[in-house]
């Protein structure tokens, strides 16, 4: 299954300026999601807005948390199913 999540943070809890701090959270939420099992179709962020988004492909919730897991105390997550679009209007278009 397919999920999109944004991970939003606050200025107060951004690392950026710590490396110390990125080792140990962002940089560790790509490894955690594929040592899960999960596959990261793709990773994304928006430092503006202390946002980041993934799209994960998972089995269940563990897969999830275990990419989450080093980011959990910093910011929210907020965490959608998706499907394909373009594979949802071909298999309407054919009723």
């Amino acid at each position: 299954m397919l999920f999109h999540i944004k991970h939003v943070h606050t200025e107060m809890t951004c690392p950026y300026d710590k490396p110390e701090v990125v080792s140990e959270t962002f940089a560790k939420v790509l490894p955690g999601f594929e040592g899960a099992g999960a596959k990261v179709i793709g990773a994304y962020t928006d430092p503006p807005a202390h946002a980041m988004y993934f799209i994960v492909e998972a089995e269940d919730w563990s897969q999830l948390r275990a990419g989450l897991e080093p980011i959990i105390p910093i910011g929210t997550a907020d965490i959608s199913p998706v499907s394909d679009f373009a594979a949802l209007v071909a298999e309407r278009a054919q009723r």
